[in-house]
């Protein structure tokens, strides 16, 4: 997820969050979510096994690799 985020809406959605149910404003973070808390694909196993990795790069997202270190880093 990028803290600059231009592309994706909402944002968070990059790290499985979103929108609550019925709303455009408020946001559900992951560990929320039916996805999460149902464990419906995998992620809090993911998460509680110490596999769920929420990383953040700090440009805009069409830009994300140009920052090579965290592309090498953490995409590749």
């Amino acid at each position: 997820m990028s803290t600059e985020e231009e592309v994706v809406e909402p944002a968070i959605s990059c790290h499985f969050g979103f929108y609550k149910i019925g709303s455009k404003q408020e946001i559900e973070e992951i560990f929320n979510t039916d996805l999460y808390t149902k464990d419906l694909i995998g992620l809090r196993i993911l998460h509680q096994s110490g596999r769920l990795h929420l990383l953040f790069a700090h440009c805009p997202h069409i830009h994300f690799q140009e920052d090579e270190k965290n592309f090498v880093e953490n995409a590749l």
